[in-house]
């Protein structure tokens, strides 16, 4: 039985290897781009941005005129503290308190969090974001990528710049960004992983051109090898768990199985004399 576990043991572990080794056959295909440079190029969220402008421009203007009543009280107070009596220096300095208060829930109503800024930027941005997370959407689709990352929300520390689909997305758009595709292409060839990738890929094609090339699996027939065999190595964990109590149901078994009992030897009749 502890040899039969051994081997049981051997064969699992071979099948764990090739189970993390045919892994990688199924890794996913990543881009990124960057939403600020979209909007910045994006003609529609420029416009956008101004009319967003525009209103924090007039609300600041408001504020100011504000502050400078509440400046002028502020020095009439000053000058007036002794010649004013009790009762006008306390309707002065009500007033001043006043006009402090009201200028604070003017900023916070229009500038401060979940107020009126906000909500104007979701809703002058809306269509905007709504065509631009289209545009990433199609061109996703149409290269085949599993994951697209934002750079602008989600800083990326190490990143090939051909993975980089901003100039796509814009091109989508309708923008012309001939600059910025001149630019990449620049930073691609500059990248010594592409380089890399491309000499070893010609050397390898001239050392083996006698060699025939080997046949593509379809990858719906690597799915199902890899399912099969992590099932075999599930089957075989579950075996191993229930192997040591066959082992301690045997040992009882041959225990207290009958023939196992001892036997009765018969009496010595030897010195027992017959009537």
């Amino acid at each position: 039985m502890g040899a039969a576990m051994f081997a049981k043991r051997n064969v699992l572990f071979s099948m764990l290897v090739m189970l993390f080794m045919m892994q990688p056959m199924f890794s996913q295909k990543i881009g990124y781009v960057s939403s600020q440079a979209i909007r910045e190029k994006f003609p529609e969220a420029k416009q956008a941005e101004q009319r967003l402008q525009t209103m924090v421009d007039n609300w600041k203007r408001e504020l100011d005129d504000q502050q400078k009543v509440i400046n002028e009280l502020d020095l009439e107070i000053k000058k007036n503290r002794l010649v004013w009596t009790e009762v006008e220096k306390a309707e002065k300095i009500a007033t001043f308190e006043r006009k402090k208060k009201e200028r604070e829930e003017y900023a916070t109503r229009k500038l401060g969090p979940n107020g009126e800024y906000d909500a104007a930027i979701a809703l002058v941005f809306r269509g905007v974001e709504e065509k631009i997370y289209a545009a990433i959407q199609e061109v996703s689709l149409s290269d085949n990528y599993d994951i697209v990352w934002d750079k602008a929300t989600q800083p990326l520390v190490f990143i090939n710049p051909k993975y980089d689909l901003t100039v796509k997305v814009l091109k989508k758009l309708g923008i012309n960004v001939d600059d910025m595709e001149k630019q990449q292409q620049e930073a691609i060839d500059k990248d010594p992983r592409n380089n890399k990738k491309t000499t070893t890929s010609t050397s390898t094609t001239t050392k083996r051109t006698r060699t025939r090339k080997p046949a593509e699996v379809p990858e719906e027939e690597k799915k199902g090898v890899f399912d099969s065999l992590k099932d075999s190595v599930m089957d075989g964990l579950q075996d191993m768990i229930k192997l040591p109590n066959q082992i301690i149901d045997s040992t009882k078994n041959s225990l207290t199985s009958p023939t196992n009992t001892p036997q009765q030897l018969p009496a010595d009749t030897s010195g027992v004399k017959k009537p």
